[in-house]
């Protein structure tokens, strides 16, 4: 399960675990009711492990997320069930005549990569969905977006409050893609914009934060938001003198992301020529604050991700 939480925030969702976001103190069931009334989907891991234990908190958690898929539209897909370790789906009544075995489930332990293309490409298209809800319709001055950033509850065995002790902040990239246009040679061309955003994913306030980047060779990076190429700014933003193109962001000392807070903080962009192929992007990054040690990972944005915000094919020249 914990590979399937790291693969998802690489592609920039964040996820909620109950193991990782409850603090003490907490009052657990409300917490968790909250975050799976509010995901934009719910996945439930089935392990064998699970199937043979008499009594866990899992199923406790199972019931909350089986009484909010009885109130949600059966047009949508929201409660994803994965069997992960050699389990399965449990036959778990949802309404009479059916359970969650009629859902169509995911098996990561026959092909993970197939698996895990299936669930982002459900929670993008949910990601869609809200932000066409929520900016107005495709076609607008500002132009398309869709965001990978959703919060996707995963159940899990609960953490013991002792094991839920403060940790140090985590700091993660989510990004939004948007469609605009850009003139090279007296030509209007398509051009990728990649809004970055930093959130702290812990209940701890991360001081001073450190932030390099490093896009593919076709792309550019800019600053967004309250980052600035000025000295005096907040967030400075250092560009290197490298291929493939690099640059850091250093807060000031006094600098501080409170707990799970989000903000931008660059703008990746790349001018897409109507005769070559759309391309894929890897945004690779190493963070760090003056009260956690450095982080690495990578977000990754899909060919289709891309295509699919600048409306058209892949391949030059396939047929939309």
């Amino acid at each position: 399960m914990q590979r399937l939480v790291a693969a998802l925030e690489a592609l920039g969702f964040s996820v909620w675990l109950d193991r990782a976001r409850l603090a003490p103190g907490d009052r657990w069931r409300d917490a968790i009711r909250h975050a799976i009334r509010d995901g934009d989907l719910f996945i439930a891991c089935f392990s064998h492990a699970y199937a043979q234990r008499d009594r866990t908190h899992m199923n406790e958690e199972l019931t909350l997320a089986i009484e909010e898929l009885r109130s949600r539209p059966t047009s949508r897909a929201w409660f994803i069930p994965v069997i992960v370790a050699g389990g399965d789906v449990p036959d778990r009544l949802i309404s009479p005549g059916e359970s969650l075995r009629d859902l169509q489930w995911v098996n990561l332990d026959e092909n993970w990569d197939d698996g895990l293309a299936r669930i982002a490409y459900i929670a993008i298209q949910k990601r869609l969905a809200t932000l066409r809800t929520t900016e107005g319709s495709p076609g607008e001055a500002s132009g398309h977006s869709r965001a990978a950033g959703g919060v996707i509850p995963i159940l899990a065995k609960r953490d013991t409050p002792e094991e839920a002790s403060l940790a140090p902040p985590t700091l993660r990239l989510l990004y939004t893609l948007q469609a605009g246009k850009s003139y090279w040679r007296y030509i209007t061309h398509q051009e990728l914009r990649i809004h970055l955003m930093v959130l702290n994913d812990s209940p701890t306030a991360a001081v001073a934060p450190y932030l390099r980047i490093q896009v593919p060779s076709s792309f550019a990076i800019g600053p967004l938001g309250i980052t600035s190429l000025e000295s005096n700014a907040p967030l400075q933003l250092i560009p290197e003198a490298v291929q493939p193109p690099a640059a850091v962001i250093v807060g000031k000392p006094d600098f501080v992301i409170h707990p799970h807070t989000s903000f931008q903080v660059l703008e990746v962009t790349s001018l897409i020529r109507a005769n070559v192929n759309v391309p894929e992007c890897e945004i690779r990054f190493k963070a760090a604050c003056s009260n956690s040690a450095t982080q690495e990972g990578a977000v990754r944005i899909f060919d289709f991700e891309i295509a699919g915000i600048l409306k058209r094919p892949i391949h030059p020249y396939e047929t939309v």
